[in-house]
């Protein structure tokens, strides 16, 4: 019986809102998880909504001990958070190794509204998870305004960054937050190639487009010298000139 309770006061803890942030480091993305909890109990279960890509490390969870489950391909498909001693907020930490298209945010099967932020990196989120560009977010088409101010008011704006990513935790995310990711530096040094390409093709076009006046030009300046010392005006058309 009392076995049963403690299982009940277990299961009654669960995220009310999660904010995941995650930096580059060269070879891998660390990522550090802040979830809000709801409830009482002194473990919580988190189910994700989609198994985090091969090689990713469930490092630590502050306050708690933590463990990951894994699927027969050894991929983390929940982790478990124990002792959590009834404080509102658990840091979670995880690291990935910085290749492929598959952020390891570890993003809570809740159905609620989430915030992923990035520092060192640029991620385009790929077209399947529905997301839209905004001048200063990512978010969902569903998602308004006033569920992101709530979120942001929740966790705090101080780790925010450029272009955040607002997402709902629901079928639309069972494939993973797979898209194009990209280093800061490569991000720069790609659009630099791109610039001097851009001028490259411009400066042609200023030259060519030199040589084609320049070429009227001195045509002109054939043509009055013959009007006005040579040939009559209608000579000249009967010429060709």
């Amino acid at each position: 019986m009392f076995a049963l309770l403690l299982g009940l006061a277990r299961a009654d803890v669960s995220v009310l809102d999660a904010g995941h942030h995650g930096t580059w480091t060269g070879d891998t993305i660390e990522w550090r998880s802040e979830l809000v909890l709801k409830g009482k109990g002194d473990a919580l279960h988190l189910e994700l909504a989609a198994p985090l890509p091969e090689g990713t490390e469930v490092l630590d969870a502050t306050p708690g001990h933590v463990s990951a489950v894994l699927d027969d391909q050894g991929r983390v498909i929940a982790i478990d958070i124990e002792d959590v001693r009834l404080d509102d907020r658990v840091v979670l930490e995880l690291r990935q190794p910085a290749e492929g298209d598959q952020l390891a945010a570890p993003i809570v099967a809740n159905g609620r509204l989430q915030r992923v932020t990035f520092e060192g990196f640029f991620f385009e989120p790929s077209d399947d998870l529905g997301v839209q560009k905004h001048l200063r977010h990512y978010a969902q088409a569903d998602v308004g305004v006033r569920e992101r101010q709530v979120l942001d008011r929740s966790l705090g704006r101080a780790s925010i960054g450029r272009q955040p990513l607002y997402v709902v935790a629901d079928p639309r995310l069972d494939g993973g937050l797979v898209g194009e990711v990209t280093a800061h530096g490569r991000r720069r040094a790609g659009v630099a190639l791109a610039t001097m390409a851009a001028f490259g093709v411009l400066l042609g076009g200023l030259v060519v487009a030199y040589r084609i006046l320049a070429g009227v030009a001195r045509k002109e300046e054939v043509e009055a010298y013959l009007t006005k010392e040579l040939v009559a005006p209608e000579d000249l058309k009967r010429m060709g000139l």
